[in-house]
């Protein structure tokens, strides 16, 4: 009975631990979304992004381009972007660009615009669309404080996914006496990772079916110029269904630990003492 408990515990950790490395997967891969976005039946772009980064490939006709993306987040406008600028800064700047209505800088140029931008250019490039279209826009973004709960929720995933194997690896060899730190830690450790990781699955799905699946956020679907069009055209990617099967192996782990307290119940519980009946009287000596 002591190796089976001891084996409960060992198949604890070593699904803790794949649930943890699917979460690293899932955080670190940029398949979250994957789109197509079309201009014309001659010139379309396949996209795949993460949550932090992505690709975008551009086909056209014969020849096809690659561009690396990368999400941007302007917390005062309350918006985010998957822009394909080189660095930070240009992203932000093409962001503002494209919320204030001015042209932005292609992909094709992001390469060499690089050593030449100046942040105010902004200003002097004039504006290609109206202040009503623009406000008619905003739901084609990411809401900033939505694409924060998710990583919030994903990082408090993978924090709770490690406490879980580090304490279920503790607890192979010893005995905590703090129950946080025990078995009933190992219910809370478990439990809090599977809440986050269905919470970070659910926002992003009602992110998908909010604004994703109608536009992408990315410079292309937002600029006034040029517009690609993604509406109906975007799908979840396995990165998603990845931390979903994180979540239920955190959840299979309170199951096996709800086992494991079953036969530990029934092994600790007191033998109960049957007296029978019987009309012999009692004698004393």
């Amino acid at each position: 009975m002591v190796s089976a408990k001891r084996g409960l515990i060992a198949t604890t950790l070593l699904i803790a631990l794949l649930s943890c490395m699917l979460c690293i997967i899932s955080i670190t891969t940029e398949n979250w979304l994957r789109a197509t976005a079309v201009l014309s039946s001659r010139l379309h772009n396949e996209i795949n992004y993460g949550i932090f980064s992505g690709c975008l490939n551009r086909q056209q006709l014969a020849s096809k381009l690659v561009f690396d993306l990368a999400v941007i987040c302007d917390f005062d406008l309350g918006f985010c972007m998957y822009s394909c600028q080189r660095n930070a800064t240009m992203r932000l700047d093409e962001l503002n660009r494209i919320h204030s209505g001015i042209t932005t800088i292609p992909c094709e140029q992001a390469y060499s615009a690089e050593r030449i931008f100046r942040r105010k250019e902004i200003s002097e490039t004039p504006k290609i669309n109206s202040l009503k279209q623009n406000v008619m826009q905003e739901g084609a973004y990411i809401p900033a404080y939505w694409w924060l709960c998710v990583l919030l929720s994903l990082m408090l995933t993978l924090i709770f996914d490690i406490c879980a194997v580090t304490f279920a690896l503790i607890n192979l060899y010893k005995n905590p006496v703090e129950r946080i730190f025990n078995i009933f830690g190992l219910f809370i450790w478990n439990g809090v990772a599977s809440v986050f990781a269905f919470l970070a699955v659910g926002l992003w799905t009602a992110l998908y079916c909010q604004h994703l699946t109608h536009n992408i956020s990315i410079t292309d679907t937002l600029r006034a110029e040029f517009t690609f069009d993604s509406n109906g055209r975007a799908k979840l990617g396995y990165s998603v269904y990845l931390l979903l099967f994180a979540a239920l192996l955190n959840a299979c782990n309170l199951a096996v630990l709800w086992l494991r307290q079953r036969l530990l119940n029934r092994t600790n519980a007191q033998p109960v003492m049957v007296v029978e009946e019987t009309n012999i009287p009692l004698q004393f000596y």
